[in-house]
């Protein structure tokens, strides 16, 4: 019989990274931003709650912001003049649960002229297993 210590697992979660490529609010425009958890489907994914970061990138981009949790089945929605107001350049969405997808919609202040795009998969960074050694 082995004294040998036996490797524990560590569970590293699943990130997915959206981009949405141009928000706005500036020239009279705004961005509403959306990220959606949709692991609350008829395929049998596990549901999976957590948070998104946001990453600005851009002249004068404030520092990242945190949405909160968003669970499986719902929308964090927000506009761009109240998370980051005057600011004009892109966005990373750090998703700390899978799937994730992204909606943003750019528009003109009062709601005329809507231009919708989805956000882009940037990457999913998936679950791995690491062995650590108990002592």
């Amino acid at each position: 019989m082995s004294t040998e210590a036996v490797p524990k697992p560590r569970i590293t979660w699943t990130t997915v990274w959206l981009l949405f490529p141009f928000i706005t609010n500036q020239a009279g425009f705004d961005t509403g931003i959306t990220i959606a958890n949709i692991s609350l489907d008829p395929f049998g994914t596990k549901p999976d709650e957590g948070s998104a970061t946001l990453h600005f990138y851009g002249d004068r981009a404030p520092e990242p912001k945190h949405t909160g949790t968003i669970t499986p089945g719902t929308v964090w929605a927000n506009a761009l003049q109240n998370i980051a107001p005057g600011f004009q350049g892109y966005l990373i969405a750090q998703c700390n649960f899978n799937p994730a997808r992204g909606l943003a919609v750019i528009q003109r202040v009062g709601g005329l002229d809507a231009a919708p795009y989805l956000a882009e998969i940037l990457r999913v960074d998936v679950p791995t297993l690491e062995p650590e050694i108990a002592k």
